[in-house]
């Protein structure tokens, strides 16, 4: 009988969505791996030479975990249970914030200082005297805030409005809503086999909280989550599995 050789080494786009909305290429991905639990329950033999007499065992947990690459909006989102707002460039105006001197005030925006002389005002007091701030005297921008000057005209306390022009950007809002029911698909090849491709489809997921979201180092950073795999009623079909499916060449 003869052996067919099939190693693998797997590479490729996973697709993720929503469930029922469609799926998104979430770009590089360096893990899709699942693990399953198992419940097994063993009867001891006492008819003489140990061992088990009889044993059965369930599968009671499918999970896949998942490492993104790729620190996109839509893929921070999923792992931070966020929600999306984009916000399109412009000007911004009587921005107030409460300032401290030597402390730096972030912008509600990121904003656009390649021309702050220009493109930048700072009120003291906007509703009341609303003196002119000057740069370099009373305040020095960051490269996304305002930092008073001891010394200058800006006391600890003090309101202050600011113009300034910001960039198109995305916020993320994490922890607004509970876990997603998700679904995906790894569009993937078996670099071993000269590219062969093979597929796996997972019906129904929910991931949980990331592990990690490092925001400074000195390595590329990653976004490590796992999902449950779970029952997709949906799916459920003569000779089809409501969970996961492979396909392959």
């Amino acid at each position: 009988m003869s052996v067919t050789m099939q190693p693998y080494i797997g590479s490729g786009i996973l697709y993720l969505g929503k469930k029922g909305s469609g799926l998104s290429d979430r770009g590089n991905v360096s893990q899709l791996e699942l693990s399953t639990t198992e419940d097994k329950k063993t009867q001891q033999n006492f008819r003489g030479g140990g061992g088990n007499y009889d044993a059965t065992s369930q599968i009671t947990d499918v999970t896949v975990n998942i490492t993104f690459n790729d620190f996109t909006p839509e893929n921070l989102e999923l792992t931070l249970r966020g929600t999306i707002t984009d916000v399109a460039a412009g000007t911004v105006t009587s921005e107030e914030h409460t300032v401290y001197t030597d402390a730096m005030t972030p912008l509600d925006y990121i904003p656009d200082f390649t021309d702050a002389a220009n493109t930048v005002t700072v009120t003291i007091d906007p509703a009341g005297t609303a003196t002119p701030a000057v740069q370099g005297t009373d305040y020095d921008l960051t490269d996304q805030g305002i930092k008073p000057i001891s010394g200058g005209g800006i006391s600890d306390g003090d309101t202050i409005g600011v113009d300034y022009t910001k960039l198109a950007s995305t916020i993320v809002e994490a922890l607004m809503t509970s876990a997603q029911e998700y679904e995906g698909y790894f569009e993937g090849r078996n670099d071993a086999q000269n590219g062969k491709a093979m597929g796996l489809r997972l019906n129904r997921i929910k991931f949980g909280a990331p592990q990690n979201v490092s925001l400074i180092g000195a390595d590329y950073g990653s976004l490590q989550v796992q999902a449950d795999v779970l029952y997709d009623s949906v799916a459920v079909a003569a000779g089809k599995t409501p969970y996961f499916e492979m396909s392959m060449l």
